[in-house]
C-alpha cells in the first residue's frame, strides 16, 4: 500500500490506485467469505489485488514488474495467466468490472451468491475511496 501511495502525479495513476485498492479489499473479503484460510489466505489475495494493476501504473508489462518479487506460484498464476486455484477470484473481479453479471453469477456461487458479492464490492470501493483520501491528504 505504501508503494501505491507513493505513486503521485498522473490522474490515471490515482484512478488505478483506487481500483487496485478496491480489488485488493474485494479479494480479501472473498477469501474471508470462503473461510478456507489455508488454501485461500485473505492477506495473500489482498496482495494479488494490489499487484494486479501495478504493470498499468508503471506502464510496464505485469510479468516484468512481478519478476523481482517473491510471489507464490499460485499468486503468479492468478495474476499472469488467470489460472490456478485463485483464478475464480480474478475472474469474478474482472466480470464485475466489465459489468458482466451473467458470468459473475457463475463465479459467485462459491462466495455466497451475487448479493454477497455486490455487498463486498460496494464495501471495498468505499474503503478504497477512504484510503485514497487519507493518502492524498497533505
Amino acid at each position: 500500500m505504501l508503494l501505491l501511495a507513493s505513486m503521485k502525479g498522473r490522474v490515471a495513476s490515482i484512478a488505478l490506485q483506487e481500483m487496485a485498492l478496491a480489488r485488493a479489499r474485494l479479494l480479501e473479503g472473498l477469501a474471508e467469505q470462503r473461510a478456507d484460510a489455508l488454501n485461500h489466505p485473505p492477506a495473500a489475495l489482498f496482495t494479488v489485488g494490489l499487484l494486479s494493476l501495478l504493470g498499468a501504473m508503471l506502464q510496464l508489462p505485469l510479468a516484468q514488474v512481478l519478476e523481482p518479487l517473491r510471489l507464490s506460484d499460485t499468486a503468479r498464476q492468478a495474476l499472469l495467466d488467470h489460472s490456478g486455484p485463485w483464478a475464480p477470484y480474478v475472474e469474478l473481479v474482472a466480470d464485475l468490472e466489465r459489468h458482466d453479471m451473467a458470468s459473475a453469477s457463475k463465479h459467485a456461487v462459491v462466495f455466497g451468491g451475487m448479493a454477497t458479492i455486490l455487498e463486498l464490492s460496494d464495501a471495498a470501493w468505499m474503503w478504497a475511496a477512504e484510503v485514497g483520501k487519507e493518502t492524498a491528504a497533505p
